[in-house]
């Protein structure tokens, strides 16, 4: 795994109530990461996916399931037969991987720790916005104007040609060299889904309880609106969909 140093600081997660696209649950609050992390350069591909699926044998649930959503007809469908394999294109090893459950991405991070001396995990949502944000103000890394983004941004809305994810790192990274934070594949979140606190907090980790997590950054098929560093969606923990992959944070060692 390719991963990145992100260092402590504070930062306003959520947007103003003057933010185009914006939504009631995206209330604006400061949050303070006081413990630096590492977070993977990009998303998880099919191939480094498919090498702890050869290695333990494992099961995903849209597998045992036999069907995962996708976006059909405007509306998300689930439809039988479309798993990590065969998510309904044509995959490469260097595609993002899909069709993968929040469970799902929890077993590949502890099978990631067994294999190095760090413990893997999903970002929590407030490590995800700050490393999206990476310092800047506005709603979306590059500006505030998405029809700039597209040497930043996978989305069918800036190339309308677009049929699946692209390879990891296929755009320009933001300012601390994460690729594919807005666009490409939603990313599964560590943390529950749930309302924002009122006040300052530090290192929040979400709500205790709750069956959906939280998704962010938003996928190839995805609005503009959706595709804002403050943007949240959520999915079940059994859900998988095949715009949906994620990426790994660690504790330095």
């Amino acid at each position: 795994m390719e991963l990145i140093q992100i260092r402590p600081g504070q930062f306003n997660m959520g947007s103003p109530l003057s933010e185009q696209g914006r939504e009631l649950d995206e209330f604006t609050h400061a949050v303070r990461i006081s413990v630096p992390f590492l977070m993977g350069l990009h998303e998880v591909t099919h191939g480094q996916f498919a090498k702890f699926v050869a290695a333990t044998e494992y099961q995903t649930q849209a597998e045992k399931t036999g069907s995962a959503f996708t976006v059909k007809d405007g509306a998300l469908q689930s439809v039988d037969g479309l798993n990590w394999k065969n998510p309904g294109f044509e995959t490469s090893d260097d595609q993002p991987v899909v069709c993968v459950t929040r469970n799902d991405a929890l077993e590949f991070c502890r099978w990631l720790s067994k294999q190095d001396s760090r413990q893997y995990s999903l970002p929590t949502e407030a490590q995800w916005e700050y490393a999206c944000r990476a310092g800047t103000f506005q709603s979306r890394f590059w500006g505030d104007a998405f029809e700039t983004g597209s040497d930043f941004c996978v989305s069918r809305q800036l190339a309308s040609d677009l049929t699946a994810p692209q390879p990891v790192g296929s755009r320009q990274p933001n300012p601390l060299g994460l690729f594919d934070m807005l666009g490409n594949v939603q990313e599964l979140c560590l943390s529950r889904y749930g309302e924002y606190p009122s006040l300052f907090v530090e290192n929040p980790i979400g709500p205790a309880s709750g069956s959906r997590c939280c998704v962010r950054g938003g996928s190839w098929l995805s609005s503009p609106a959706e595709l804002r560093a403050a943007s949240r969606g959520f999915a079940p923990f059994d859900e998988a969909r095949t715009d949906m992959g994620f990426r790994v944070v660690c504790r330095p060692e």
